[in-house]
């Protein structure tokens, strides 16, 4: 967020530190008698959450990691989650991707739901029981309702068999 002041009379100099870390302020620029301030965003949460349960499944469940998050300037949002996915089972592997929605978050082990975005799902093949095998993931989203919430979460699943396990995951899901 941004906005301008042009002064009347004589250009302003300088802005007290203080004020500007009160408002949350990131970056000023005075040129010309104007004075233009962008505020840093308000609507950003990030977190380390707990390892879901792991899955059998060879369709994608959902990780219940329901991270909310309520739009309220832009409607566009930056996901990013990392972590790691691994199979307790040598020669099997594990897929990861994000998904958003309204209404009630899915809960660990539930059927896919949601809105599937960002860069192709992950695929990881391993060659050794328990590979750990790191995973990003990045998705944009725009054209969200202000106002109304929304979760994220991921979706994951086994590959040719054993138990996808995801661990180690860290998000950031904010209004950009």
């Amino acid at each position: 967020m941004s906005f301008s002041v042009t002064a009347i009379g004589a250009a302003p100099n300088s802005i007290g530190a203080a004020q500007l870390q009160a408002n949350a302020v990131t970056d000023v620029a005075i040129a010309n008698g104007t004075i233009t301030v962008n505020k840093m965003n308000p609507n950003r949460i990030a977190g380390q959450p707990g390892d879901p349960a792991q899955t059998a499944s060879v369709a994608f469940v959902m990780a219940g990691l329901a991270i909310p998050l309520t739009p309220s300037q832009s409607g566009k949002v930056k996901i990013t989650i990392t972590g790691r996915i691994e199979n307790d089972t040598g020669g099997d592997g594990g897929q990861v991707k994000i998904a958003y929605g309204v209404g009630a978050a899915p809960v660990n082990g539930a059927a896919a739901a949601g809105t599937v975005v960002g860069n192709l799902p992950g695929t990881f093949l391993s060659t050794a029981i328990n590979q750990k095998n790191d995973f990003a993931l990045v998705a944009l989203v725009s054209g969200l309702v202000l106002a109304t919430a929304i979760w994220v979460d991921l979706q994951f699943e086994a590959v040719t068999g054993g138990n996808a396990i995801l661990t180690e995951l860290s998000y950031v899901v904010e209004e950009i």
